[in-house]
């Protein structure tokens, strides 16, 4: 006989089978500088005594079970094209179903980007409370969709939030606000949570370099994409030639080999260093040696509030971002606003930072205000989520 669950949690691509068995192990994944999202749910559902499924769409089928807990990758095929990707999200959604009718749980917990939220509208009629968990924004702050496609996916899911979901969990303001500018709905609550870091790592954060030495470092880390705007980055470095910057680029992904030779193309590679993907401790030394961490996240793409944001404001370092990060609302005083997909707005932020030491000195010290929140675990998951326990 099929176990019933009282909660499933629907993940996108990590390996989530890998991840549980790290914590049940009490293993650190020093690929992550921050707590995995994954690990606290797994709080949560142990804390509260939950019978739990954690499901993600990784590729390697496996599964893991530890006491009421199980972890499970249900591989999500994805199709090229508009239409297929379109194709994908509605035959996951019909994966998801026949998962909660088979273990009917009492709960359903679902990241942004598992299936299209509509999809889930008929588990409503078995009683199911449906949490939609979003870790990025309907669409980039200040870029509302205009393709007739695009506005009938969003009015979609407008109907979902307003008619078929309990809560809305975010990490950022923004995302409330466009949830609401959508579907006012009061009866769907906002859970707004922070990511967690470990304080371990960001007790004792070492000073800046000094202001005044000969050569000012920029350090960007995330996923090496066009959207994230690291070739932004290569245009920076060609603006700034004459200027004594050094940038250093963190992180691994499809857009990583094209990056390296265009920066070798460009002759860039004394002033732009590709450090790759790093784990923890290696990254945090590149950090360390930073002035200023940089955010160029482009207009097409939608992020929701970026890690290393909050990284740079737990080390003492400023942001230069734009609105499209989502950033502004919760570091504020940390933060040098640029204009979105601007190098040359990107550039007189970095040059004012560099000039100007006492402007820099107030951002590096408006940080301090803003730590408690991602180490104390107030607003992380494992505490957030027991609201919807209803």
């Amino acid at each position: 006989m099929t176990k019933k669950n009282d909660l499933i949690y629907f993940e996108g691509p990590g390996d989530i089978v890998e991840a549980f068995s790290k914590w049940k192990n009490q293993q650190d994944v020093l690929t992550e500088t921050s707590r995995t999202f994954s690990s606290q749910v797994f709080d949560f559902c142990q804390n509260n005594q939950l019978n739990a499924l954690f499901i993600s769409t990784f590729a390697d089928k496996k599964q893991d079970t530890f006491l009421n807990l199980t972890a499970q990758n249900i591989p999500k095929k994805i199709w090229a094209g508009g239409l297929g990707y379109h194709l994908s999200q509605c035959l996951y959604g019909l994966r998801i179903i026949g998962v909660c009718l088979k273990h009917r749980p009492r709960y359903l917990h679902l990241t942004s980007g598992v299936t299209h939220w509509f999809m889930l509208a008929p588990l409503k009629l078995l009683g199911i409370k449906i949490f939609p968990q979003f870790h990025n924004t309907l669409w980039p702050k200040g870029f509302e969709p205009t393709s007739a496609k695009d506005k009938i996916i969003l009015a979609l899911s407008a109907w979902f939030l307003k008619h078929i979901a309990d809560a809305t969990i975010c990490c950022s303001p923004e995302i409330r606000s466009q949830i609401n500018q959508i579907s006012d709905n009061p009866k769907c609550s906002d859970i707004q949570f922070r990511a967690q870091f470990y304080r371990q790592n960001f007790e004792h954060p070492p000073a800046p370099p000094a202001h005044d030495s000969t050569t000012f470092h920029v350090v960007f880390a995330g996923r090496i994409e066009r959207n994230k705007g690291v070739f932004d980055i290569l245009s920076m470095a060609e603006t700034m030639e004459s200027q004594a910057v050094i940038f250093h680029i963190c992180g691994g992904g499809p857009a990583e080999e094209e990056l390296k030779n265009e920066c070798q193309k460009r002759n860039l590679t004394s002033r732009v260093i590709i450090h790759g993907r790093l784990k923890r401790p290696d990254l945090l030394a590149v950090y360390n040696q930073g002035h200023v961490v940089i955010v160029p996240t482009r207009s097409d793409f939608c992020e929701g509030l970026p890690m290393v944001a909050i990284e740079a404001i737990l080390l003492g370092r400023p942001v230069i971002t734009s609105r499209l990060s989502n950033a502004l609302d919760v570091l504020t005083d940390a933060i040098v606003e640029a204009e979105p997909d601007n190098v040359q707005s990107y550039v007189q932020a970095i040059e004012k930072l560099k000039a100007d030491h006492n402007f820099y000195r107030q951002k590096c010290q408006a940080c301090s205000q803003y730590r408690e929140p991602f180490l104390d675990g107030s607003q992380g998951l494992t505490k957030v989520l027991e609201q919807t326990l209803i």
